[in-house]
């Protein structure tokens, strides 16, 4: 691995790149030994239990994971497509990894742009890399995986589109448009990953049965959902959906119970309370919101909206400051979900009627659907896109 922050070693690599690019198979026994020890040491970090995102994509390196992902696919004659360029989003310590991981999962040489800010946890990632690498064993992993920083250098992304086999750009809807204008080959794919909403669909019904103790571990899986990197991710839960009977006090019930967790458990920035003040005027201004018999403090809001807006999309909670909203039943749906919908989490819901509800109305949106407490547990399939399959090909 090589991690570069010149721009003059950046043109050098370029260069070097242009001539020798040697991808492998997929899953290749060198790959998978490599990402084992990986996994070891992040495993054994003292640091692994101060970040939730650390542990995360701990989970997903274990043993068993990997093994479950290999045997979903056939790959017995599928190769990398030669070079990715990963362009990675500023906002997200540890997604730059996880590109990083499809990419040489699918056997590819990986150059990938990671964020100026300098997050803890990717300095922890790239000093295992580097520790990891040292082995003359993973000598051919060291030679396709390359990690860079630059600024806005526009001359390094137009040459590395120029000569990629494929561009996977994360970030907003106004940086994939200007990345977008710079061209790759026309035989090269791109894959992107925009500004997704996601929401949370819960039971009432099912939740008014649940024990103290039951209800309790909802709750704990619900906050690990929604105080995730401070809301941020594009799968963390804005809007929650209720189903069922009406009842206030099993809401309130959950809600506090989702309070007392933040209280013990996130730390709050000084800004936040600034900005949550913020959002809760202008909120005040534009959206028809219930008032609440309720209110928590302020590592915990919620808004109960009494009517969708058109710009339900852009309601992007921070540091928990949640929407809800009242649903009859899964058919309306196909009146809130647009194609900005990522991730669908569900507690006291057949996962199959949601999955038909989407399918039977053609809702444009939503990628997945997962329990309470997976919104963040990335896989192969992310966005309605397969990255092991679009990330390489086959040979007839």
């Amino acid at each position: 691995m090589i991690y570069i922050k010149s721009d003059n070693k950046i043109h050098k690599v370029i260069n070097n790149l242009k001539k020798n690019v040697k991808q492998l198979k997929v899953f290749d026994q060198i790959i998978l030994l490599f990402l084992k020890s990986f996994n070891l040491k992040l495993k054994n970090s003292t640091q692994l239990t101060k970040y939730p995102d650390l542990a995360a994509l701990n989970f997903l390196l274990r043993k068993n994971n990997i093994e479950k992902i290999i045997k979903n696919y056939d790959t017995k004659d599928r190769v990398g497509l030669g070079l990715v360029f990963h362009i990675t989003p500023s906002n997200m310590p540890t997604n730059f990894f996880y590109s990083y991981l499809f990419g040489i999962l699918s056997g590819n040489v990986n150059v990938v742009k990671i964020p100026n800010k300098n997050f803890h946890q990717m300095k922890i990632l790239l000093e295992i890399l580097e520790n990891v690498l040292k082995n003359k064993k993973f000598k051919k992993i060291k030679e396709m995986s390359y990690f860079i920083r630059y600024n806005k250098n526009t001359k390094i992304t137009e040459e590395l589109s120029s000569i990629c086999d494929a561009r996977v750009i994360w970030g907003g809807d106004n940086s994939i448009d200007q990345i977008r204008k710079i061209t790759i080959p026309s035989k090269s794919r791109e894959i992107t990953f925009s500004d997704k909403f996601s929401c949370s669909i819960l039971n009432l019904d099912r939740i008014t049965q649940l024990t103290k103790n039951e209800l309790n571990n909802v709750c704990r899986h619900f906050f690990s959902d929604g105080y995730f990197i401070d809301q941020n991710a594009c799968s963390s839960p804005h809007l929650i959906l209720w189903i069922g009977k009406n009842n206030n006090k099993t809401k309130k019930y959950f809600w506090s119970c989702i309070n007392n967790i933040a209280i013990s458990k996130y730390d709050l920035p000084e800004i936040a309370i600034i900005d949550k003040f913020t959002q809760e005027c202008e909120d005040a201004i534009s959206l028809n919101i219930k008032n609440k018999k309720y209110y928590f403090n302020n590592k915990l809001v919620i808004k109960e909206l009494t009517k969708i807006p058109n710009n339900l999309t852009s309601l992007r909670g921070k540091w928990g400051y949640f929407y809800e909203y009242k649903i009859k039943n899964l058919t309306d749906l196909k009146k809130i979900v647009n194609d900005k919908f990522q991730t669908i989490t569900y507690f006291g819901i057949d996962r199959k009627k949601i999955i038909d509800t989407i399918i039977k109305n053609h809702i444009k949106g939503i990628d997945r659907i997962v329990p309470v407490g997976s919104a963040h547990l990335m896989d192969t399939k992310w966005d309605g896109h397969d990255l092991i399959y679009s990330l390489s090909r086959i040979i007839n």
